[in-house]
């Protein structure tokens, strides 16, 4: 799913300092959850990064190849897999509680302390060949990668802050819109009212940025693209 680029936006080969750990710290709410974890864990393990009980058949990932989704199970947790950022996952509780844990610093800086660029994998559903070939697409549950906040946009509404490649163009939100890449906005979902809003690059939407530990659902109608966030707040 997660995949750092070779290189920051400004300047300077990615060399993460050896530095003290952070902490990333946020609130869950009783019921629905669709979140991300901010930042990198020391340990991916999804018993290690939450409180054991929080996640036995209650924490749930998306497989956007197979369009199918997986439980977090104790008796065999390698089916889920490790946390990842840039990942969406939703979680069901019965009640509110704060989920803290360590990591590596927030966009893990370089030597200049630039954060550098994440780019999510977005395949699309893999097995739907016979259906809508060659492109196709499909549905992602994808998270914020950092612990900051995010603008999608700097001010003319293009979304010009949000890359999109499919590894021989680069377009910024609006352009891979427009091309029939992906769709204009995202879904979020408020754990407080338990209900959902959109993220776009326009003021038509909800929201035009992403919050950390945040997750959202997302359509693509293009197969292995990927979408890149600016390490820079």
């Amino acid at each position: 799913m997660l995949q750092r680029l070779l290189r920051s936006r400004c300047q300077g080969d990615i060399c993460v300092q050896s530095q003290q750990g952070a902490t990333a710290t946020f609130d869950l709410y009783a019921g629905w959850d669709y979140l991300s974890i901010p930042l990198v864990p020391y340990d991916p393990d999804p018993s290690s990064v939450f409180d054991p009980t929080y996640v036995y058949n209650r924490l749930y990932g998306f497989d956007p190849v197979s369009q199918g989704g997986t439980s977090y199970d104790d008796i065999d947790p390698t089916i889920f897999g490790n946390m990842q950022t840039g990942a969406g996952y939703q979680l069901f509780l019965d009640s509110s509680a704060t989920l803290s844990y360590v990591g590596y610093p927030d966009g893990l800086p370089n030597l200049q302390n630039e954060k550098t660029d994440v780019a999510i994998s977005l395949p699309g559903n893999q097995l739907d060949s016979y259906v809508d070939p060659p492109s196709g697409g499909g549905y992602h549950l994808v998270g914020h990668p950092f612990n900051h906040l995010t603008l999608a946009d700097s001010g003319g509404y293009t979304g010009d802050r949000i890359l999109f490649t499919d590894g021989k163009q680069i377009k910024n939100w609006s352009q891979a819109a427009l091309s029939g890449w992906c769709n204009s906005y995202m879904n979020g979902f408020d754990p407080v009212l338990q209900g959902g809003f959109s993220v776009s690059y326009d003021d038509l939407a909800d929201h035009t940025w992403f919050t950390p530990s945040r997750g959202y659902e997302f359509w693509t109608q293009k197969d292995n693209i990927a979408m890149i966030v600016p390490g820079n707040e």
